[in-house]
């Protein structure tokens, strides 16, 4: 059977990593999204040292080639980022704010307006570029707007814009 369709059961965890663009282009990136994967590509650094320290089996470089390819994207994603500044403005949705919204009647959410490599929705950080994020930049607390979702366009209201931890 191929690689390709085998799960590798020793890999070590996996680390949400969006893929490195292909181009030039700078990706913005907030101070605390650049601290997480600079001290991503650190701790898998000592990873890749402790693995490289074992005796060599089949296990031990299957292992060592998945450490050495996450490295490679995580060193190629922060070779691209380009640090931006805390927002000045709080009053105002921007990249970097935090802000909190609500949809209908549902519970209000917060997010943290960030860029692509630093987005985790479970840990409620989404990327600029995404539908919400992107209605929300220029946003004033209590505005109402509509968002084309895929499940079609929602209305949201936006509670209040604050400044990033």
């Amino acid at each position: 059977m191929s690689k390709a369709f085998t799960k590798e059961e020793d890999a070590p965890e996996s680390l949400p990593l969006r893929a490195a663009p292909t181009s030039g282009a700078r990706r913005p990136i907030t101070r605390k999204g650049l601290s997480l994967l600079e001290s991503r590509a650190s701790r898998l650094e000592e990873q890749r040292q402790q693995a490289r320290a074992e005796p060599p089996s089949v296990s031990s470089a299957s292992v060592l080639k998945g450490i050495d390819s996450r490295l490679l994207q995580l060193t190629r994603i922060l070779a691209q980022v380009e640090l931006q500044p805390a927002p000045s403005q709080q009053t105002v949705a921007a990249f970097g704010s935090r802000v909190r919204v609500s949809q209908g009647d549902a519970a209000p959410v917060t997010y943290r307006l960030v860029g692509p490599d630093e987005a985790d929705s479970r840990e409620g950080r989404i990327s600029f570029e995404a539908p919400l994020a992107h209605a929300l930049l220029g946003k004033k607390a209590g505005d109402i707007f509509w968002v084309e979702l895929p499940r079609g366009e929602t209305l949201y209201t936006l509670i209040e814009v604050s400044s990033p931890d």
